[in-house]
């Protein structure tokens, strides 16, 4: 039985690892990536493995319910990576964005 898998956030260093493993079964399966990101490179490396690439954002709804949509499996690997490591480095716009996230 054919099965959607779903994978966000998808062309970051561990998306792309899963991917790189989902590339054998990828014809057997329905494989869709999920980034806001666009490396051409990496996404040319999934249309050749036969996966999906759509580029938005994990916080729009609307875009994100009708590609989760019957998915029988979803690996949530998209985040927010420039996090602050002192307290000087805080900025209140990425907080928040961290927060919908979590959400």
């Amino acid at each position: 039985m054919k099965k959607k898998i779903v994978i966000t956030g998808g062309l970051g260093y561990i998306g792309t690892e899963l991917c790189r493993l989902y590339s054998g079964v990828s014809w057997y399966h329905k494989i869709t990536v999920i980034d806001q990101r666009f490396l051409s490179e990496r996404i040319h490396e999934l249309r050749n493995w036969n996966i999906e690439f759509f580029q938005g954002t994990i916080l729009d709804k609307h875009f994100i319910k009708n590609i989760l949509k019957d998915a029988d499996c979803v690996h949530h690997l998209a985040g927010i990576t420039d996090v602050a490591y002192v307290h000087d480095d805080i900025n209140l716009e990425r907080d928040k964005k961290i927060n919908d996230i979590l959400e």
